[in-house]
């Protein structure tokens, strides 16, 4: 029996973008037939415990990672650390193939540890974003940013494929020598009948407000989330509009606006909030990746307004409405996303299947 390894680092377990990610890639490796599936999670290497007796052989493997100085003083020994972790896990069976997720990774080059341990297995990297080109409330000159990118190239230049969830993402592994496949975000199939099922709710409901629907976790998200409320104040929308997610930004940032806010909704308090939404709104800086609610927000038959960062690959796709980022157009797209209503979209993710098919033929090759 051939053998896919996941591996990726311990998080929390509630449903954002990055957990949605995290579950397509496990249910597609489970999906590919005459292959089991092992699951290796781990912590940051500051977080692995190890007694005095492993300290010894650890500083012994950080040897063989000198060369990796270039991604921080520590590296060798973070990388040996993460080595000795992994090789007391249980694998049951030698991977013929890794799938790993270097965006829920603490360290974010441990592909070099995963081709020394297993140097014949297939290792295919699925970033969620290229991450050193995420904008951060902290600034960062231009050298620094281009410096950090290297190294995000050269720690993934040890995974055979790269899958790229975007195709800007994509396009950019390409153009530095990476090979790289689309492999953009789709729901998983127990996901698509949850989301089927509010967009059955939605057909016979009234709508009533204009969900802002994300994370002030995720900094293009917050920065986005800052311009629409200065968006909201400059065209004095007389619009309700309800804010909803996890760590939502501080009630000072918009407690003079027509904004209900739900800091960490239940599952059903957020069904009830898309059931009754006229359409949904994405704003986000510049930045890389591809939101999650984009692609749910289409099967559950819910309008999308949003700037071209926000919607990326689903510019031409029907029920999205993209505004310049001149906002000159802002309130038309915002109005033809109001009439929309509850649209059937049925074509929306025919590439998806094509995706899943050539990352097939990519573990099988």
């Amino acid at each position: 029996m051939n053998s896919i390894l996941i591996v990726r680092s311990k998080r929390s377990k509630s449903v954002g973008g990055t957990e949605l990610r995290s579950s397509q890639i496990q249910v597609q490796a489970h999906n590919i037939v005459g292959f089991d599936t092992q699951v290796l999670e781990y912590p940051g290497a500051k977080h692995i415990k190890f007694n005095l007796c492993s300290m010894f052989g650890i500083a012994i493997k950080s040897f063989k990672y000198l060369r990796e100085f270039r991604f921080g003083l520590l590296s060798p020994l973070k990388l040996a650390i993460l080595e000795d972790y992994i090789g007391k896990m249980k694998i049951i069976r030698r991977p013929n193939v890794i799938f790993w997720e270097p965006h829920t990774d603490p360290l974010s080059y441990a592909g070099i540890v995963l081709r020394r341990l297993w140097p014949e297995a297939m290792l295919i990297a699925f970033p969620h974003n290229v991450e050193s080109l995420v904008p951060r409330i902290q600034k960062y000159t231009t050298v620094e940013i281009l410096s950090s990118f290297n190294l995000e190239v050269a720690a993934l230049s040890h995974a055979n494929v790269v899958a790229g969830i975007s195709q800007f993402d994509t396009h950019m592994y390409d153009s530095f020598g990476l090979a790289s496949i689309y492999y953009p975000f789709s729901p998983t199939t127990a996901r698509k009948k949850y989301l089927e099922s509010i967009k059955a709710r939605r057909k016979n409901s009234g709508k009533s407000h204009v969900i802002i629907l994300g994370s002030a976790q995720n900094t293009p998200t917050y920065m986005g989330m800052l311009e629409q409320f200065k968006i909201i104040r400059e065209y004095q929308l007389d619009i309700q509009f309800v804010l909803a997610g996890r760590k939502l930004p501080g009630e000072e940032k918009y407690n003079d606006l027509s904004i209900f806010s739900y800091n960490n909704p239940t599952d059903e308090e957020l069904a009830e909030l898309l059931v009754g939404a006229m359409c949904i709104w994405v704003h986000q800086a510049k930045t890389t990746g591809s939101l999650t609610r984009v692609s749910e927000a289409l099967i559950m038959g819910l309008p999308v307004l949003g700037n071209i960062d926000a919607v990326r690959d689903f510019a031409n796709s029907a029920g999205v409405c993209v505004y310049d980022d001149s906002l000159s157009d802002f309130k038309d797209e915002l109005y033809k996303a109001l009439e929309l209503g509850c649209f059937s979209n049925s074509g929306e993710f025919y590439y998806t299947d094509g995706a899943e098919a050539l990352l097939k033929a990519v573990v099988r090759s």
